[in-house]
């Protein structure tokens, strides 16, 4: 018997039904893909700065950054990469000229004759404290108020303590031929700037133009011993891409601008650098001013009266760590006392032996900001404990790392702050992690004058 003609009706129609809500439900399953992966694009393109960390836990990521486009500005990095302490030169654009051959003989002879620190002899401290303000027969010596006018300081000029260099090639023979005059107590800083090797494209980021003139401005003033080399670190296509400036295992210059102190130039010298200061926080004039160790106007914040009791403690390595916490909380050892005021744990990583940089490039960036806030910011008595970790990144990986089996700190990377709070009657430390940007003094003014609190 034939089916009816009705029947077929409804049979069509629901098969239609079914095919509509089909669609409806792909297209749905389809628009929330497209929202969740622009959440994810949305989260990808902000670093957080805050945290500031690597962590152990994974693999650094090979970058691989496309070209910039004309009018955006190169994105942070926001995972490192291994650290590996290659050599200048290791990366070449171009083959090397009988110069820069003879700039690698001179780069290698002061290789050869580098000295390697000897390793603490004991778990002992090692106290790096302020000294106690000179008092004169009229009582405390007067500190000027920040701004206004003090007692001439003898400089020679701006240009006979400037030098400038463009490209790569002339930055390594720059530093490879540099000597510390004879019977000087000279002291070099490297400012790497927007620019390409003819010294030209110098500002296609506006903060390389704001910072050298605040750095040109701040630098003027500064003591007489101090010289400065501005190095024309590349074009906005050179940094489309890792560098070799980027590249460099000395150096490693993640962004520009950038500001640090080099520490070669005298016989057994490492290639070595320090008080690392990047991008928007070169705009920070006191931080400037403490790094070139300015005294043409005293900084109120470190009036010798204000800073005496404030104390800094460089640990390196756990065991040192572990013996200095426990002497403390135990209170049995008179040499290890509990500070007055609040005492806080900044962990870091450790030098690579070669040239003793700081393995963990945030740490870098953190290094000099975060002592300016503590001595600026945090209150009479207080402590800053500085703990330089592991001496690698393959050995803060390691599931062996006491650290991470510290089940007291959970650390699970650098740089890392606590707040160190000490129960007398438990005899024993809790930490208060702090979370929060390192590499800018202005926002670790909360953290040490204890109206932020640690997370």
């Amino acid at each position: 018997m034939p089916p009816k003609a009705g029947a077929n009706r409804n049979a069509g129609s629901v098969a239609r039904r079914q095919r509509w809500l089909l669609v409806v439900v792909g297209v749905f399953a389809f628009y929330c893909m497209f929202l969740f992966q622009m959440r994810l694009w949305s989260a990808a393109s902000h670093a957080d700065l805050r945290a500031n960390v690597i962590s152990a836990e994974k693999d650094p990521a090979v970058i691989d950054r496309p070209a910039i486009k004309q009018d955006e500005e190169p994105q942070r990095e926001t995972r490192e990469e291994v650290e590996v302490a290659q050599q200048p030169f290791d990366v070449q654009v171009v083959e090397p000229t009988q110069a820069a051959k003879d700039v690698v003989a001179v780069v290698n002879e002061q290789q050869n004759l580098r000295v390697v620190d000897p390793p603490l002899s004991t778990p002992d401290a090692v106290i790096v404290s302020t000294p106690e303000p000179l008092i004169t027969e009229g009582g405390a010596p007067p500190i000027a108020a920040f701004g206004a006018s003090a007692a001439p300081i003898a400089t020679s000029s701006f240009a006979d303590r400037h030098d400038t260099v463009s490209g790569y090639n002339a930055a390594m023979e720059y530093l490879a031929n540099y000597k510390v005059p004879e019977g000087s107590d000279e002291q070099l800083f490297l400012f790497f700037v927007c620019g390409d090797e003819k010294g030209e494209q110098t500002s296609w980021r506006q903060v390389c133009v704001d910072a050298s003139k605040l750095v040109y401005d701040v630098f003027a003033k500064s003591p007489a011993r101090n010289r400065l080399v501005t190095i024309h670190a590349g074009s906005k296509e050179d940094w489309s891409a890792a560098n070799v400036f980027f590249k460099d295992g000395d150096l490693k210059v993640k962004m520009i601008p950038a500001l640090m102190q080099w520490h070669g130039g005298r016989p057994g010298a490492k290639r070595a650098t320090s008080g690392m200061i990047i991008e928007g926080s070169l705009l920070y004039e006191p931080l400037l001013r403490y790094l070139f160790k300015n005294e043409d106007i005293p900084d109120p914040l470190l009036a010798p009266d204000k800073i005496a009791s404030k104390e800094i403690v460089l640990l390196k390595g756990y065991k040192n760590y572990r013996h200095y916490i426990d002497g403390i909380a135990a209170g049995e050892n008179l040499s290890l006392s509990a500070s007055e005021g609040p005492m806080f744990v900044f962990l870091v990583a450790g030098r690579l032996e070669n040239n003793d940089r700081l393995w963990c490039p945030y740490c870098r960036y953190s290094e000099i900001s975060v002592e300016y806030a503590f001595k600026a910011f945090a209150p009479p008595g207080s402590r800053l404990v500085k703990v330089e970790t592991v001496n690698s990144y393959g050995a803060w990986k390691n599931p062996a790392n006491a650290w991470k089996a510290d089940t007291a700190l959970m650390v699970r990377g650098v740089p890392w702050m606590y707040r160190a709070n000490l129960d007398k009657e438990a005899r024993a430390f809790s930490f208060q992690r702090v979370s929060e940007r390192f590499d800018h003094p202005d926002a670790l003014r909360g953290v040490f004058q204890g109206w932020k609190n640690p997370v």
